[in-house]
Formats: structure tokens, C-alpha cells, sequence
């Protein structure tokens, strides 16, 4: 790992400092009550000298104890050291800004874990209650936050010496058990394995490894997604909507939003990669409608499109997780200041519990403005929006929040449409207009289910932010004052490496 050359003195003081081995060593004797009895001493009352030597201290503790722990003989032990690490460790999705000392015992927990669950894995008969719900849930806490997050810091530092060859054959003749084991090492890889979606959703299997096979079937990267992960998308994603739906026994509540979220974050990332994703996302809205219809009692409504009487206003209402200082309000609260006050009652539906000075002007430019504290109380927020009779709702982001996703499901106003929050067709049945700008191609109608609107001018009116106070300048740059200088502002995600050859040709033609 780059950068570790001298991390290892690090890891070697937090051992001897807390004397970790002999710890653990002389409690064994006693039984794994008494290790952890002395684990939540020290976590409690020893005098770290910080947060990163606390998590250091952690990581390795725990870490040694996966060593001295077979997953069969000491199952209880096993799960008991997982719980703690989640416990105690609280580790962020991102482990990017992890100092190098941090990122190697963290790396080093994570490497015991893996062979640890492999044993428990290839040793464990395959049965429906061979663990508990919540060892089920931690499976897929540990899946989900160290194997599969591209940005953990297994991901992002660790680069295996072992030869993938032998064990992707080996994953290949051993069933769900070597999908599972595959899944550890080779997270973004599915594809290669050719799971049948039919039959894993039908399959006999602990709901954890069936989830965790789902999740992996989803997985991509975030910055080097390639076209094989685009098309693995494609693939599975119609596949495992259709089996779900056939089997609707699956869909608990935790289920159907992580989900949700997992194929729409897939998409997300794999729409600046490039291709037509109509058909598939199609698919994904026929399930989200047809699950959140079927088992939500929402109120149902008789929407029908009026004609307005003289004089009447159009009831106009605009839904988002996003209402604050975030680029989708930047690039769409001006469009309720601006609104025809004359003609348009403008009503503004704010999820989640953030509010700040964005927040007060869309408050304070809208007839009415609503926050839901409670994003998952489907019904509460449906009824609400029933209530004001809209003539046309609007999402802003259908793509980017897996909440207003499985709202957009629901036919809550006569029209409804979706802003280019983010830049692809939702795949809704429910949303009968996409709302772009003059900048689609000619032939782009092809790649949206909603009937797409063309507005003039990118169909943007870009509220700006506060310019700060302090600007850097090109000599503190060391850029000479006559070169031309390109900027993007925008996610590093949106400039795939193979756009990287585009920006050197024109980099090339600018003059100076």
C-alpha cells in the first residue's frame, strides 16, 4: 500500500502501548466475556490521545481478536467482535481522508474479517435460519459499508497480491456460497458471473445472502465505472425487478428503500458513462410504481385535468429532498421567485429536516411551504399533497433521492413531471413530462419514457451563490496572465476517464 512504509511503528506503539496481545491473551483464559469486559475498559476510561489513536486502538484490538477466533468452534464470538466494530468504530462511507496509520489498521481489520467470513462461509451449511435476523443485518451492514462502498478504504488502498484467477473458478463451481465469497473479493464483478436473477430471488437462502447477492448484482464503481458495469445494469436490473415482483414476500420495508437506492445509485453513476437506459429504468419505474401502490394505503384520489375557470390560477407544486444550499435548488429556486404570481399558487414540499437560507427563499416565494421531518411516512407525505389539489407537480431530482424516487410512483396530481436534476429519463409510468433544455439531440425523445420539453436557453436561470470574500489569483496559482485557463465545477464523476482524450485534443486547439 502506497505511503505505509513507516506506518507500521505506528500500529506497533498502539499494540504495546495498550499491550493489546497480552490483553486479550490473559482474558482468553477467562472466556470471551471477560476479553470484552476488558475491551470496553480500556474504550471507555484508557486516555487516548485522540479520535485516530481511539480507532487505531480499535481496529487492532478487535483485529487480534479475529485471529484467535474460528468463525465455527467460536461462532458467538465471531458475531460478538462484528457488533462491536460497528458499535464502536462508526466509520464514515468515505475512509478517503483517513490518515495513512488509520487506513492500515483499518485495512488490517478488514483483511481478518474477510478470511474469517470466507471460513464461516465455505463451512456453514447453507440453511434459512443458520442466523439470527440481526447477524443478518450485520452481514449486510459489513457487505455493504467495507466490501461493496467504493470508497472504503479496502477499495480505494489495498491492492491484492493473491491470483483472482484460481478463486473466481473456485466461486464459480461452489453456488450462492461462492457468489458470497466473490462478492468479498471482487465487489464491481457480478458480470462475470452470470447470475440467474429467477433463481436467486426463488432460491432457499438466509434473506442476508440473498440480499447481499442482489446488492453485488448492482454494485459499480464510482469514478472508473467502465461499459461492462453500464451493461451489467441493463442486464440485471429488468431481470430482478420482474423475479421480485413474482415473489413479493422479499419486499420488507428495509428491503424495497435500500433497493431502490442501490439500483438508482447504480444508474446514476452509470449514466456518465453514456448509452440508452430507457428501457431498463422503465422497467425499475414499473416495480417502484406497481410496490409502492400495492402496499402503501395511501388515499386515493380522482385526478383529472380541469379547465380553469376566469380568472383561476394554476396550482403548481414542486418536491424535493434537496431544498437548500444544494446545485439542484442553485439551479431551480428561481424559478419559484419568478413564478407569474398572477397566474401560478406555487406550493413548495421540503423533505427532511435541513433548513437554511436556500430553504428561506423558496419559504418565502411559494404560497405554501411544507417540510417533511419524516421521509419515509409515504402515506403522510402523500396525503398532504393530495390536500392542496394540484393542477401539476414537479420533481426536481428523480435520480439522486431514493425517498422522492418511490413518491414519484404515486399519481398525486393530474401532471406531473421531472426536472433535469439529474439527466435521464425516472423510467416512471406516473411522470408524463421531462422538463430539459434546447441542448437534447434531435433524436433524444428516444431515450425518455416522459414526453420531453425542450425550454430555450438550457431551460436554466442559474440563482447564483455568494461570491466569497477571498479569491485566489493566477500568480498564487503560477498561471501567467495571458494563458486560457478551463474550469469545471462539476463532480469529478462526470468526466469518466474516457472522456480524458476529448479534453486533451481541446486543450491542444485553445491557443496560449
Amino acid at each position: 500500500m502506497k505511503g505505509s512504509e513507516n506506518d507500521t511503528g505506528v500500529i506497533d506503539a498502539v499494540m504495546q502501548n495498550y499491550q493489546v496481545e497480552e490483553v486479550i491473551s490473559a482474558a482468553k483464559q477467562l472466556g470471551w466475556e471477560q476479553v470484552w469486559q476488558e475491551f470496553k475498559k480500556t474504550y471507555d476510561t484508557a486516555a487516548f490521545q485522540n479520535d485516530q489513536e481511539k480507532n487505531i486502538w480499535v481496529d487492532l484490538f478487535l483485529s487480534h481478536c479475529l485471529k484467535l477466533i474460528s468463525p465455527i468452534a467460536h461462532s458467538q464470538a465471531f458475531w460478538e467482535t462484528i457488533e462491536r466494530w460497528f458499535e464502536c468504530r462508526k466509520l464514515e462511507n468515505r475512509t478517503g481522508a483517513l490518515s495513512n496509520d488509520e487506513k492500515v489498521a483499518l485495512i488490517h481489520f478488514v483483511l481478518n474479517l474477510r478470511v474469517k467470513m470466507h471460513e464461516f462461509l465455505l463451512k456453514t451449511p447453507v440453511k434459512p435460519d443458520i442466523l439470527t435476523d440481526h447477524q443478518q443485518r450485520l452481514m449486510i451492514a459489513v457487505w455493504r459499508q467495507l466490501f461493496f462502498e467504493p470508497f472504503s478504504a479496502l477499495n480505494l488502498f489495498w491492492h491484492p497480491k493473491h491470483k483472482q484467477q484460481k478463486l473466481t473458478e473456485e466461486c464459480k463451481n461452489n453456488g450462492y456460497i461462492g457468489l458470497l465469497v466473490a462478492s468479498m473479493y471482487q465487489p464491481f464483478a457480478a458480470d462475470e458471473y452470470n447470475v440467474d436473477s429467477e433463481k436467486l430471488v426463488a432460491a432457499e437462502l438466509p434473506f442476508g445472502y440473498k440480499h447481499i447477492i442482489i446488492y453485488w448484482m448492482l454494485n459499480t464503481p464510482y469514478f472508473n465505472a467502465e461499459e461492462k458495469h453500464r451493461l451489467k445494469l441493463v442486464r440485471y436490473v429488468p431481470e430482478l425487478c420482474r423475479a421480485i415482483n413474482r415473489h413479493p414476500e422479499m419486499l420488507t420495508t428495509a428491503f424495497f428503500l435500500t433497493f431502490v437506492q442501490e439500483v438508482m445509485t447504480g444508474f446514476w453513476r452509470a449514466s456518465y458513462i453514456g448509452g440508452n437506459h430507457v428501457d431498463a429504468l422503465s422497467a425499475f419505474g414499473d416495480f417502484i410504481s406497481f410496490t409502492i401502490n400495492r402496499f402503501m394505503p395511501h388515499p386515493k384520489a380522482k385526478l383529472v385535468r380541469k379547465d380553469l375557470a376566469k380568472g383561476e390560477k394554476i396550482r403548481i407544486g414542486y418536491i424535493s429532498r434537496n431544498f437548500y444550499k444544494q446545485a439542484v435548488s442553485c439551479y431551480m429556486v428561481n424559478r419559484v421567485i419568478h413564478h407569474d404570481r398572477d397566474k401560478f399558487e406555487v406550493y413548495v414540499f421540503a423533505l427532511g429536516d435541513y433548513h437554511d437560507n436556500i430553504s428561506e427563499l423558496f419559504k418565502q416565494n411559494s404560497h405554501s411551504f411544507e417540510r417533511f421531518n419524516n421521509i419515509t411516512d409515504f402515506y403522510g407525505i402523500a396525503k398532504s399533497i393530495l390536500e392542496k389539489k394540484l393542477d401539476i407537480l414537479i420533481y426536481t431530482d428523480i435520480g439522486m433521492d431514493p425517498v422522492t424516487y418511490i413518491l414519484s410512483g404515486l399519481q398525486l396530481a393530474p401532471v406531473q413531471c421531472a426536472l433535469v436534476g439529474h439527466g435521464t429519463s425516472t423510467g416512471m409510468p406516473t411522470i408524463q413530462y421531462y422538463i430539459s433544455g434546447d441542448f437534447e439531440a434531435p433524436s433524444a425523445q428516444n431515450q425518455y419514457r416522459e414526453k420531453l420539453v425542450r425550454l430555450p436557453n438550457l431551460g436554466a436561470a442559474q440563482y447564483m451563490p455568494i461570491v466569497p470574500e477571498e479569491k485566489l489569483t493566477r500568480a498564487e496559482l503560477g498561471i501567467p496572465e495571458d494563458a486560457v485557463v478551463f474550469i469545471s465545477c462539476a463532480n469529478g464523476i462526470k468526466h469518466g476517464h474516457l472522456r480524458d482524450a476529448l479534453f486533451v485534443e481541446i486543450l491542444k486547439q485553445a491557443p496560449n
